[in-house]
């Protein structure tokens, strides 16, 4: 009668050491409350923006990407660190601005800690920091902060969750269906047929054909939640390019490219598209060294 004790107790440690296995860290539930897309304002800096946030790594990391309507642009990366049971968050963005918090109070409501960094109008700071959840789509945070000069301040920060009004759901760009040659100012030459497979759905399908044979398949598509356009294209041997079009408006696309060719550096830079009309479109394209190259699309009649 004793024996059955012998696999009884083994079962209840392993049960026990399984709970602790998968057990949550309490960072979890505040950013599952946090992914998406976000509009904020901070006083009295009098900055405003938007912020995309998405858990990456496994639920490991928690990624902002930050836009203003004056182009700077931010990103900051959370991390758990399981040793000190902190919350770390650091960012970094191309106006000079950061920040750095240090968060030892972690729950799916609230968080409190330290922070400091330097804000995008050059002001130093460092200080108290608490944000929590006023509501499920609002979250504020305070930051009780010394100033450089020796002042304190209190910075306060509101993030409003995105709402997708129905008006923004289509795309506003009149798609260019249809065969097109495009001609380049360095001398190549390319044919696209782009397609739209759903009418019901804003996304295109793109067949690239280069005047030497080779192809690449592109699908672009719209964001709603961000009012971008992006499109992916893919060809053979690594060749490929990206671009992200976050100006978009019925004749014209303007963003940022990103392009892999064999046997050549990959390019970045800027790029602006417009329809001239139902049957031309123009095309700049402005590379990060220097490089300036333009298309010109015209439409292959039937």
């Amino acid at each position: 009668m004793k024996k059955p004790f012998k696999f009884i107790l083994p079962l209840m440690a392993l049960s026990i050491v399984s709970s602790k296995s998968v057990e949550k860290a309490p960072q979890l539930a505040l950013w599952q409350e946090l992914q998406g897309s976000w509009n904020y304002e901070i006083q009295p800096a009098g900055l405003k923006g938007s912020v995309r946030w998405a858990i990456g790594a496994k639920g490991s990391t928690l990624w902002g990407i930050f836009d203003e309507p004056n182009d700077v642009k931010s990103v900051s990366l959370a991390g758990w660190r399981n040793d000190s049971k902190t919350l770390k968050i650091n960012g970094y963005g191309s106006a000079g601005n950061y920040w750095d918090l240090e968060l030892k109070e972690v729950s799916a409501e609230k968080i409190t800690g330290t922070c400091f960094g330097i804000l995008p109008t050059s002001q130093k700071y460092s200080g108290k920091y608490t944000g929590k959840f006023e509501t499920k789509d609002k979250f504020r945070f305070t930051i009780n902060a010394n100033l450089e000069n020796g002042e304190k301040q209190e910075i306060t920060g509101l993030f409003t969750r995105s709402k997708i009004e129905p008006k923004s759901l289509e795309c506003p760009w009149k798609w260019m269906l249809g065969h097109w040659k495009i001609d380049r100012s360095d001398g190549t030459k390319s044919d696209v047929v782009w397609t739209r497979p759903d009418p019901n759905a804003d996304y295109l399908i793109g067949n690239w054909t280069s005047e030497t044979g080779e192809k690449m398949t592109e699908l672009v598509g719209w964001r709603p939640h961000n009012q971008t356009l992006v499109a992916n294209a893919h060809g053979a041997n690594g060749n490929g390019f990206y671009v992200r079009f976050n100006e978009v408006s019925s004749n014209k696309l303007a963003g940022r490219f990103r392009t892999q060719t064999e046997g050549k550096d990959e390019q970045m830079g800027t790029v602006e598209l417009r329809r001239i009309n139902e049957g031309l479109a123009q095309a700049t394209l402005k590379s990060n060294d220097g490089t300036v190259i333009t298309e010109k699309f015209t439409k292959v009649k039937k």
